[in-house]
């Protein structure tokens, strides 16, 4: 019993004499790094995310007209959306925290879509094209945010 102390072989894993492989601490860091890599796909698509839907604001607000082609620009929104959110669980890999975060960045646009920003820009300067651009940019703010705290974390 005492011949089999803990000793690394050649593989780089600790074996204490029961023939299992035991992750040395080598291991362990290179599998962080691998799946804090596979999960960096999270941070781009947050960023498309926020531009898709600054985009979106600025063509509901701005271009296109009420009936019809309003109706038809929500519904393209609501299918990039889902489409871009069955992608996303496809995906094995998620950031800590990533849909915690994500789900904070929607809130955030949201609110400051209906009650904040876009209530001012409606008052205040009706559906002219730049003003919603910029409103609709200082509003995909919080995508942006996470993507680069995401980023950040790794």
């Amino acid at each position: 019993m005492l011949n089999n102390i803990s000793s690394a072989n050649e593989t780089g894993t600790q074996n204490d004499g029961d023939d299992r492989d035991v992750p040395s601490v080598q291991d362990a860091e290179r599998m962080r790094t691998l799946a804090a890599d596979a999960g960096r796909w999270f941070s781009g698509y947050l960023a498309v995310v926020g531009v898709v839907s600054a985009g979106w604001i600025v063509l509901l607000e701005s271009v296109v007209d009420d009936g019809l082609p309003r109706i038809a620009t929500a519904a393209g929104w609501a299918v990039f959306i889902v489409l871009a959110s069955w992608w996303a669980e496809r995906h094995v890999v998620y950031p800590a925290g990533a849909t915690r975060l994500m789900t904070l960045a929607i809130g955030v646009w949201f609110a400051a879509y209906l009650f904040a920003v876009g209530p001012i820009v409606r008052g205040q300067f009706g559906d002219a094209l730049v003003p919603w651009i910029v409103a609709s940019a200082v509003m995909a703010l919080p995508f942006f945010v996470v993507a680069a705290l995401i980023l950040r974390r790794r």
